[in-house]
């Protein structure tokens, strides 16, 4: 038999489980939401139209009213109002874009539209909370201004809709709230001929991906902007930050922790998200590992399948899982595709490079090369295969400067190349006293040992013109072997080289010297390489050491 005490103690701790479960306090579960379900979704139609593309989806999600209108009259108006030239569309332009659009038939409203500028993000975001809550109106917000689009390289900003937004508590009656969630229309970040994308993006991930303005030349330069309504809002929406580095975890604890938080935030019940319900999750994708990493796991309905592919189901959805700790970042929905996996990206690359094997081959997914982003959903294959560089798309795509090897030869660099260089000479120190510049040339022999190491044996003729009446014309030749180390495999490489030979005088006897020298190769085609480079000479002497430079500019032929 239990004592008293301790009946008393049990009864008590009862009585607070059954209490907790009829009056559960569920603060982090309290939360206040405002999603618009009537915003349509559209791609945008040119490559630098995003701007008009967010601005037509705004105009058409008016609750209770039609104001559809076309992206090239949208943009037509957005250069007409434009006020700074650094974009293709300015905050200022898409404000009046907007104002002149709903204004005109068949649109019902005339919204008075203003350009919100903070500097911080979550002063912003409560400002974008407030007036989503206040009119139900969808917003107009600048995402970022990075470069993502390789064929339009000019093109730095990524206009988006949003139209739904999550926080714990209502912000039309508090100064300062926690940010939950945020739900947008993205008109397609990477490029035409990816779907549109509809995205949850947790508050952490929004961190991630709201980034204040960088354009120098422009008045919103640091900035975190959007167009919304007057007048103005004070308050913040707090932003967690994102575990951005850690260690890894495994591919099936990826899928385990997307079923976790579809569940959890019950995502199939938003209206939108639906698709989600019975969809089965597929093989998960890691990308950008060693720092931002987050795993894709694609979801797929049984019945949307790959015509080319029978076995392999189409994914409509993705849910993004953070890395390192397993957190829900985003979970987006779009028109259904497969996935590219590592097997077929190496594949590609082989066949562009003409490579039928390699030793070493690299493959990893990330959203970022030199130039240009790519969707998190839709990330590029970086593969390295022997040292040379290609990037696959997911819809195929080569992004490289890698030329492929000529069918028929083997995929490595040939062991030896000849060159032959002009150019022009410059002394200097007391040598440069008594000499003007003149014209150079040289003929070169390499031996490559590897890709980038070589050995050089060359002959150049180095011609001075006398500076005054009291010296004549003079010359040296220098024969020298030389160490050239190029500093990439790319077909732009840069490189520097060095080494001792003798130097013939127009009379006299020969002399020991030394060459240092740098330059750029640029291959033309898997034969032929143009080389510019300057080189500095000194040669050694008893009394004076002759000291110059050549700049030269020459063809190199493998063979």
């Amino acid at each position: 038999m239990l004592s008293k005490k301790l009946r008393k103690r049990y009864f008590l701790m009862a009585f607070m489980i059954w209490a907790l479960t009829l009056f559960p306090t569920g603060s982090l579960e309290a939360t206040h939401s405002k999603i618009l379900t009537v915003v349509p979704q559209y791609a945008q139609e040119a490559y630098i139209w995003c701007g008009p593309a967010a601005a037509q989806m705004t105009l058409a999600g008016y609750p209770g009213g039609s104001c559809n209108k076309l992206q090239e009259d949208i943009w037509l108006k957005i250069q007409d109002f434009k006020v700074e030239s650094v974009w293709d569309t300015d905050p200022v332009g898409m404000e009046k874009a907007l104002e002149y659009m709903d204004s005109e038939t068949p649109c019902s409203y005339s919204v008075n539209w203003v350009v919100k500028n903070k500097n911080t993000a979550a002063e912003l975001m409560k400002v974008v909370a407030y007036w989503m809550n206040y009119n139900s109106f969808p917003v107009t917000l600048l995402l970022s201004t990075d470069a993502h689009n390789i064929n339009v390289p000019s093109h730095q900003e990524h206009w988006v809709v949003v139209t739904g937004i999550v926080t714990d508590v209502d912000p039309l009656t508090n100064s300062t709230v926690n940010l939950e969630a945020v739900l947008i229309h993205d008109p397609a970040f990477s490029d035409i001929g990816y779907p549109t994308i509809n995205r949850y993006c947790t508050a952490s991930q929004w961190g991630t991906l709201f980034q204040a303005v960088n354009k120098p030349a422009s008045t919103y330069h640091g900035k975190y902007v959007a167009v919304v309504e007057p007048p103005e809002v004070t308050g913040i929406a707090i932003i967690p930050l994102e575990i951005l580095k850690g260690v890894v975890i495994k591919p099936n604890e990826a899928v385990r922790y997307a079923e976790k938080w579809l569940k959890k935030y019950k995502i199939s019940d938003i209206e939108g998200y639906r698709l989600l319900k019975g969809a089965e999750p597929l093989n998960p994708l890691l990308v950008n590992r060693k720092h931002g990493g987050y795993f894709i796991v694609p979801y797929a309905s049984a019945a949307k399948t790959d015509e080319n592919n029978p076995q392999g189901n189409l994914a409509g959805a993705a849910v993004l899982i953070n890395a390192y700790k397993g957190n829900l970042k985003e979970v987006g929905l779009f028109q259904p595709m497969k996935f590219m996996g590592k097997d077929k990206a190496v594949q590609i690359a082989r066949n562009y490079l003409n490579i039928k094997s390699t030793r070493k081959v690299k493959a990893e997914l990330v959203t970022k090369i030199k130039g240009r982003s790519f969707s998190r959903y839709f990330p590029c294959w970086k593969i390295t295969l022997d040292r040379k560089l290609v990037h696959v798309t997911q819809k195929g795509e080569i992004i490289s400067n890698e030329l492929p090897i000529t069918p028929g030869t083997r995929p490595c660099r040939k062991k030896w190349s000849a060159s032959i260089h002009g150019g022009t000479t410059f002394p200097v120190t007391d040598f440069g006293s008594r000499y003007d510049s003149s014209f150079m040339f040289a003929l070169n022999l390499d031996y490559h040992f590897n890709k980038q190491l070589s050995a050089v044996a060359l002959a150049g003729f180095n011609h001075f013109k006398a500076a005054s009446a009291s010296v004549s014309n003079t010359h040296w030749w220098n024969f020298s072997a030389n160490l050239k180390w190029e500093f990439s495999t790319n077909s732009t490489r840069p490189y520097m080289n060095g080494g001792f030979g003798l130097y013939v005088p127009k009379t006299g006897t020969a002399k020991p010297g030394f060459n240092v020298g740098v330059g750029l190769d640029r291959s033309l085609n898997p034969n032929l390489v143009l080389e510019v480079g300057m080189d500095y000479h000194h040669i050694l002497t008893n009394q004076e050491d002759p000291e110059f430079y050549t700049a030269h500019i020459g063809l190199i032929f493998r063979f």
